[in-house]
């Protein structure tokens, strides 16, 4: 902090210097960012939090995997037709023979998905 002298005082004031200022707007944004990130917070289609459940690879829709962080409705439609073109996925790093799937969409999305094979019955 910088001290500046008043002219009608002999007493010196503390103003606050640029950089503090800067400190302060720096982390009054970061605390906004839960609420400014909200609306884009990925929401499953029932209303429930993704936390509460994960998706199977095997069975889950296009409009669920668009609910998905980073998975818009071309790419889930991608997912989908992988899937049944190439068969199921056996684990979740699968997913990155889909074009459009790359390291940083696979790991925004591991959390939410799980591989579970489907066992043909007899």
């Amino acid at each position: 902090m910088r001290r500046r002298i008043q002219p009608d005082s002999a007493r010196a004031r503390r103003v606050p210097s640029h950089r503090t200022i800067g400190v302060v707007a720096f982390v009054g944004a970061f605390a906004a960012l839960p609420t400014l990130l909200a609306p884009f917070v990925a929401r499953p289609v029932d209303g429930t939090t993704l936390a509460s459940h994960q998706l199977d690879l095997a069975t889950c829709t296009a409009e669920e995997l668009s609910a998905l962080p980073g998975i818009g409705p071309a790419l889930a439609d991608r997912v989908i037709g992988s899937r049944e073109q190439e068969g199921e996925f056996a684990r979740v790093d699968e997913l990155d023979r889909v074009r459009g799937i790359g390291p940083s969409t696979l790991d925004a999305i591991r959390p939410f998905v799980v591989a579970r094979p489907r066992v043909p019955v007899p």
